[in-house]
């Protein structure tokens, strides 16, 4: 006997029913894998995070704290502007092409 056992041995518990659901593929389906493209895609985008941190520097240097700081905040405005619109999209309309599915749903062919 473990030690839960011991604890619990004067007391009854309710139980819970179970019911197993099999998977089954849909077409629209997401499947979790990573290739080797995407873990190297992956890698690039985080050399390129850490060089505009570095790269932050430059920026501060030239037009100071204040400069930055707006900086900063316009560009987490607008990038906060279109990841809600982009998580509307997906409530409303999921599809596994992402952004550029639904400029090609939304808008034209052309942009996707």
């Amino acid at each position: 006997m473990s030690r839960a056992d011991d604890h619990y041995a004067g007391e009854e518990h309710g139980s819970v029913e179970t019911q197993r659901v099999e998977d089954e593929a849909l077409p629209n389906d997401l499947h979790r894998d990573f290739k080797r493209r995407q873990v190297y895609m992956f890698s690039l985008a985080c050399a390129i995070g850490t060089g505009l941190i570095i790269g932050s520097g430059t920026g501060l240097a030239r037009g100071g704290p204040g400069f930055l700081l707006i900086s900063y905040i316009l560009i987490g405005v607008t990038v906060f502007f279109v990841m809600t619109a982009l998580g509307e999209m997906a409530t409303f309309l999921p599809m596994k092409k992402g952004f550029g599915g639904y400029a090609t749903r939304m808008v034209d062919p052309a942009f996707g």
